[in-house]
């Protein structure tokens, strides 16, 4: 059996790596006793694999993971039981049933979905959002391994939209993500407020999404069923 399993990632811990994450996930899975499938070898290991891997610093109302098991569970049975194994500030919300043969969760992101609260007025965030919208590009340099580099992420906004937030304001954006393409909350943020908005900027995933051969957008919670 595969089974995917949905969980959020709460304020209190989203200053944990992915490398933390995938620690905890293996000893709560261990702790709500679950029959995971081990790897063959000297050191085998679970079997387990994530959608996408979260940045530091954000929270998130909708990661997933892909756990094979030597036995069928019932899905209720998986979230009751590895959500009272969960350290504080993860929560297992669902889980899904897969078929042996669907494709690796990972290969199936296409779009993510975001909420950035920002240090900005509300018209400044229009304002903001507006220009962004009309224009052709937006060059936003960022630092890597390598130095600085400079990425266009106007190709991969789908969706971006300003909503208040308390006496600030955010954006509720839908980004292109993948192994095709992938644009970082972090790099909208540094356009929209610049450097100093983004490192106050608040960033929440809200879903992952696959896109159909029809071409439309669905939520991952949707893969489970026929689409």
């Amino acid at each position: 059996m595969r089974a995917m399993i949905a969980f959020q990632k709460g304020e209190s811990v989203r200053f944990l790596s992915h490398l933390d994450l995938m620690r905890a996930m293996q000893r709560a899975l261990r702790r709500a006793k679950l029959p995971v499938r081990y790897s063959q070898g000297f050191h085998p290991h679970q079997i387990l694999s994530f959608a996408m891997a979260l940045p530091v610093g954000a929270a998130s109302l909708a990661e997933y993971m892909d756990v094979s098991m030597e036995e069928a569970v019932p899905a209720e049975e998986i979230v009751s039981r590895l959500d009272a194994a969960m350290p504080a500030g993860w929560k297992i919300t669902g889980a899904w049933e897969l078929e042996d043969t669907d494709p690796s969760l990972m290969s199936l992101v296409d779009a993510s979905g975001w909420r950035i609260a920002l240090p900005l007025d509300m018209e400044e965030t229009r304002e903001a959002v507006k220009g962004l919208l009309a224009a052709d590009s937006c060059p936003v340099v960022h630092n890597t391994p390598r130095g600085e580099r400079v990425k266009d992420i106007r190709p991969g906004i789908l969706e971006l939209e300003a909503e208040p937030a308390g006496e600030f304001s955010a954006v509720t954006a839908l980004l292109a993500a993948g192994s095709r393409a992938n644009i970082s909350p972090y790099l909208l943020a540094r356009a929209l407020a610049g450097e100093e908005g983004q490192e106050r900027a608040g960033i929440l995933r809200t879903e992952l999404y696959h896109r159909t051969k029809g071409g439309r957008l669905v939520p991952f919670r949707a893969l489970a069923e026929p689409f």
